[in-house]
């Protein structure tokens, strides 16, 4: 019997949680940055992973797992081969060494929740005991019950955007070596404005032209919401004695108009989708025939999908619980649910890595980064990912408003609140309004065009 020795980590490589490490990110042609890499051949990423705990495993010898994906094959020229291969990267990147992602195990690992006291206490430097609770965060990013799961993922990816910006403001300002426990409401209020005019210079440097404020009081109110869940945590912890943002108040919300495609561009967009990028342009189109948020079509799995009677199901948070919410698929959104389907097992999620069916399921935030880098950046386009369910909405409200169920369809559409006379006396609401959906006839682009 062949004796398994102990995996030696290599000095090159990356550690993880656990005493896990991994080699980084190789890509197969090693030239693929060169001017003399070849796209005739197939191209993927690899690494080694290795988890000592799993040495005795039946599968992977020695704890060794090497991981390969094929990307960008289908396209046909360096720059677009190469801008795919840097985007899957990325996401793998992402997936190993900030969620804690183990491949052999095929769980996120969760390091101990609980603080290091000999980094967390009230003399810890201001931005230094916010990225502690971020490191909590990240911890709980593990949870396997599904809801929670959901619930904390979305915290965490909002508060690690939050934290980004409060970051540059606080050395800017010298807050951040200031201790935890002796920063006030003056602090917190001064560190907003900073915020702000930190994020318009950005915004300003990036954009010549169409510039556009981007620190109105709702950014200011959701910032200030979340430095709020940063001091909860340390309160809970006991680094804080008090909540200096509570005494910070709320400024008067002003609803703002949302920016949404015209219908030049979102010709321009579904053609340079399906010509480079076409499993962005597949999620494209099925989410905004949907009806649903981003982060409820990344939890659909292949055996929530009933093409047959045309719905699926997601998961939705309402306030403090998620909940399960069914949703109609159109006639026109049926070829793209199909095409995506056509490889996708029962468990698979329908959007994994790279959008198409895989094991994982992925983060949101994956969608935006991919619109800000193939739309937003490369064409001056400042309308966001998400203003495609508000330009669908308003789509449908116009397509019916003639009827008098005009607005009810919409909110049945979006899954949002209906009527007392739906709920009570039209027995036949439900049949008839399922039927009014599938037959919704819009799609991206209209037929003309």
């Amino acid at each position: 019997m062949r004796k398994s020795k102990q995996p030696t980590k290599k000095a090159t490589s990356i550690s993880l949680l656990n005493g896990c490490y991994y080699t980084g990110i190789k890509v197969t042609p090693q030239n693929w940055e060169t001017p003399k890499a070849d796209i005739t051949k197939t191209w993927y990423i690899w690494y080694r992973f290795t988890d000592p705990s799993q040495k005795d495993h039946p599968v992977y010898t020695d704890g060794v797992r090497q991981v390969s994906m094929k990307g960008g094959n289908h396209l046909h020229t360096l720059t677009e081969r190469r801008n795919y291969i840097k985007g899957l990267i990325e996401e793998e990147r992402e997936m190993i060494e900030d969620r804690h992602y183990n491949p052999i195990t095929e769980c996120f690992m969760t390091p101990s929740t609980s603080p290091d006291y000999t980094v967390l206490s009230p003399t810890t430097p201001f931005i230094k005991a916010l990225e502690e609770v971020l490191k909590h965060k990240s911890a709980n990013k593990g949870i396997q019950n599904e809801s929670e799961r959901v619930k904390e993922s979305d915290n965490y990816i909002n508060m690690k955007s939050v934290l980004k910006y409060i970051k540059m403001a606080a050395i800017a300002i010298d807050y951040d070596k200031i201790p935890i426990k002796d920063i006030s409401k003056f602090h917190i209020r001064h560190l907003l404005e900073e915020t702000g005019k930190i994020k318009q210079a950005i915004e300003n440097k990036k954009r010549k032209h169409l510039r556009k404020e981007v620190w109105t009081n709702n950014n200011y109110n959701s910032y200030r919401a979340h430095l709020m869940m940063f001091y909860t945590e340390l309160d809970d912890w006991g680094a804080v004695d008090n909540n200096p943002v509570e005494k910070i108040k709320i400024k008067e919300h002003v609803p703002e108009e949302r920016e949404t495609l015209t219908e030049e561009q979102r010709q321009f967009i579904d053609k340079h989708l399906h010509e480079h990028h076409y499993e962005f342009w597949i999620f494209l189109n099925i989410f905004f025939l949907a009806g649903c948020r981003i982060t409820e079509i990344m939890t659909v799995q292949g055996k929530d999908v009933d093409l047959e009677n045309q719905k699926f199901k997601a998961l939705r948070k309402k306030g403090q619980k998620v909940v399960v919410v069914d949703y109609v698929i159109t006639n026109t959104a049926l070829k793209y649910w199909r095409i995506i389907l056509e490889n996708c097992k029962p468990e698979q999620y329908v959007f994994s890595k790279g959008l198409v069916p895989g094991d994982t399921q992925i983060d949101s935030n994956q969608i935006t980064r991919r619109w800000k880098r193939h739309i937003k950046d490369k064409f001056e386009i400042t309308a966001d990912f998400y203003s495609l369910k508000h330009l669908q909405t308003t789509m449908t409200r116009d397509l019916i408003e003639t009827t008098d169920i005009g607005r009810k369809i919409a909110a049945s559409f979006n899954n949002e609140s209906e009527t007392m006379i739906d709920k009570h006396y039209d027995t036949k609401s439900k049949t008839r309004r399922i039927s009014l959906l599938r037959n919704i006839p819009h799609e991206f682009v209209s037929k003309s065009s």
